[in-house]
């Protein structure tokens, strides 16, 4: 599993997998994505939990919830008279181009959400004021709730953190900002009936994700 998403996303799973299947040791590899998907590869894993546009060629995949890609903003920050009600979403949204200017908390440029974070500002031809780089996602929003900057977040990870000072949450570009979540395997790969398990016990608290 990637690196931050399992401290949410894996212990509820485990701990139902071993419920149904007690002799079955479960073993749990974190990593980056680039990692993640050479241990698939070389047949070190089973499966991967990644999201979709980071898996390798080579792999099957299982979709299991989609999420938004979330602006951190301090709640009072001038940005947030922007916020307008986006039919059908979650969140309300902010105009991307309200970003210009501003001092952005981004992300390492090796993990997948600064890719995403790279592809914002380039789409809406922003330029940050000043740019903080941090590798951890939690850290990120807590800066941005201490009013440091406007950070970025996955939803999975918005709605399981929880801060003593609170944030404001937006999506940016609605045609854009989703992320599917997957399993991945090794393309032609064996389900196993253990596997098959855990992609059951996998998919169905995406879906309880999905359903809020």
């Amino acid at each position: 599993v990637a690196l931050g998403r399992g401290s949410w996303q894996i212990p509820p799973v485990i701990a139902e997998y071993e419920e149904r299947c007690p002799g079955v040791e479960v073993i749990i590899r974190e990593g980056n994505i680039t990692q993640l998907n050479e241990l698939l590869r070389n047949h070190e894993l089973d499966m991967v939990i990644l999201n979709r546009g980071d898996a390798a060629d080579g792999m099957d995949l299982f979709p299991l919830f989609e999420e938004e890609f979330l602006a951190v903003v301090p709640v009072r920050h001038p940005v947030n008279e922007m916020a307008v009600y986006a039919p059908e979403e979650r969140y309300r949204k902010i105009p991307p181009e309200s970003l210009d200017g501003q001092t952005l908390i981004l992300h390492s440029e090796w993990q997948s959400s600064r890719v995403v974070e790279d592809g914002i500002l380039k789409r809406h031809h922003i330029t940050p004021a000043r740019v903080r780089t941090i590798r951890s996602i939690e850290t990120a929003a807590q800066m941005a709730a201490e009013g440091l900057g406007i950070a970025f977040i996955r939803e999975g990870y918005a709605v399981n953190m929880k801060y003593k000072k609170p944030v404001n949450y937006y999506i940016l570009d609605t045609e854009q900002h989703k992320r599917e979540v997957v399993v991945a395997v090794k393309a032609g790969a064996q389900m196993t009936a253990y596997m098959q398990e855990m992609l059951d016990v996998l998919t169905e608290h995406g879906r309880a994700f999905l359903e809020g």
